[in-house]
């Protein structure tokens, strides 16, 4: 019988432990599977014969059981890499293997699970809908404002962005790096025509992306949900002078948030994104101009919300676990 929720995730993850208390709420059976703790406090087993498959999953630390036919539903959050077992250590290049080994039966396993509703989706249309160009893409031909945007490593055409005007720039996909044991993340920094004079060998040996700056009022944080949008306006432009480029920057409990209503278009335009990238989830990022329009950033499918959700009340995580009943049939 498919009435569990399995919450494929990390032991830290308080967005999938926020919905999984409202899913015990409403009676819902809930399996948490931490990733990390795959080969050090589950035991993950499945069996194929003439007679079918069997595939069983135990949580030793909570003393869970899961069959793989009560699954109905897969909730793909945080998944983190399995840790290695203690007794590996000092036989590196086997803990590697073990290690690369453990990977990949996951992925392995979430591709089996494919015959069973996902959400937010499963992971290769998580994979398609994070590529920024099909996402610039796909918004225009919905009709939304989009910046004008650049990949490549051309640093005459970048010279020539740039001297029509300032542009930003933005990590593909890598959110920092780490240095003598302190972390150095990566924000969206403005970048001018001077700047390329002075860069150009540096911009010529990497791949950059830059798009126009845009000048804000605000900025808006909009959890689609089935459906269901949640629009936060974060306001960036009245807060600290750190996070009028990029309100990461800054610690996010020293920024206003708001609920605010969409405009029906941009509601239309999100619904229709969300269907053309087959997820149940989004997370957009909008910029709001002096003038009032809508500029469309990107859609994370399976961004981060719990902030939001606890500055503004909007309800994110009852909706997620209602998204989630729903799909048990």
């Amino acid at each position: 019988m498919r009435n569990t929720v399995l919450v494929v995730t990390n032991q830290e993850d308080l967005h999938a432990s926020a919905v999984i208390a409202h899913l015990h709420e409403m009676g819902v059976r809930v399996f948490r599977l931490n990733t990390e703790n795959l080969l050090t406090g589950h035991t993950l087993s499945l069996s194929q014969t003439a007679q079918g498959d069997t595939l069983q999953l135990h949580d030793h630390v909570a003393d869970r059981r899961l069959e793989g036919a009560d699954i109905g539903v897969v909730y793909f959050r945080r998944p983190a890499p399995p840790e290695v077992p203690a007794h590996w250590e000092g036989h590196r290049e086997s803990a590697d293997v073990v290690a690369a080994e453990s990977r990949w039966f996951l992925r392995w396993l979430y591709a089996y699970l494919g015959d069973v509703p996902w959400f937010t989706a499963d992971p290769l249309t998580l994979d398609r809908a994070a590529c920024k160009p099909s996402q610039i893409r796909l918004a225009r031909r919905l009709g939304m404002q989009v910046p004008d945007t650049y990949y490549g490593n051309g640093a005459d055409t970048i010279a020539a962005l740039a001297a029509q005007g300032p542009l930003v720039v933005k990590a593909i996909k890598e959110t920092g790096f780490a240095a003598d044991q302190v972390f150095h993340a990566f924000y969206t920094a403005r970048v001018t025509a001077a700047d390329v004079a002075q860069s150009r060998e540096s911009l010529a040996g990497t791949v950059n992306f830059l798009q126009r700056h845009v000048d804000k009022r605000h900025e808006l944080r909009v959890t689609w949900v089935d459906g269901q949008y949640f629009a936060a306006r974060i306001h960036s432009q009245t807060g600290p002078e750190a996070a009028r480029i990029d309100w990461r920057k800054v610690d996010w409990q020293a920024l206003d948030y708001s609920l605010e209503t969409l405009p029906e278009d941009l509601q239309r335009q999100m619904a229709a994104y969300c269907a053309a990238m087959n997820i149940g989830y989004g997370a957009f990022d909008f910029i709001v101009t002096p003038e009032g329009e809508h500029v469309f950033l990107e859609c994370n499918a399976n961004g981060q919300w719990l902030w939001i959700d606890e500055k503004t009340n909007a309800g994110i995580a009852p909706a997620i676990a209602a998204a989630l009943r729903r799909r048990l049939g």
